[in-house]
């Protein structure tokens, strides 16, 4: 893969060279997508083994392209992924009526093991503050 190209944000073309005389003995070539560079690929596009680009008109939001070359003798040959991505532009939805519910806790801290007097503090929550007290004293 020679050249990654996003198009508007809406589209992702491929270009790439074959060495020597690949391209002759290339039957077809299969563009594969995957979301991640491990897959699975799936096929998004069967080309001429002589075709150098290609266009996604549907892209995922992250895209990781494979080229599958098919030889004339039928044996597949694969390129490694190459990762082409989308702007992600639009903004997080705002949630107008996100609430937090906290339920009431009690937090022991203490220094060392076993318990020591004056080395444990308790903390509790119980509604909108949290209060820090001494364990003993």
């Amino acid at each position: 893969m020679d050249t990654i190209i996003v198009v508007d944000n809406k589209k992702i073309t491929l270009q790439w060279t074959l060495p020597g005389k690949l391209s002759q003995q290339l039957s077809q070539l299969i563009i594969t997508r995957a979301d991640n560079s491990r897959g699975p690929f799936t096929p998004v596009s069967t080309l001429k083994g002589s075709a150098i680009t290609f266009t996604d008109e549907k892209p995922l939001t992250a895209n990781y392209y494979r080229i599958k070359g098919i030889t004339k003798s039928g044996k597949a040959i694969y390129s490694f992924p190459y990762f082409a991505q989308l702007i992600d532009s639009t903004p997080p939805q705002y949630l107008s009526d996100w609430r937090v519910r906290l339920t009431p806790w009690v937090l022991y801290l203490c220094n060392g093991l076993p318990i020591q007097k004056k080395t444990c503090v308790v903390i509790v929550y119980s509604g909108p503050t949290v209060t820090r007290k001494n364990l003993w004293k």
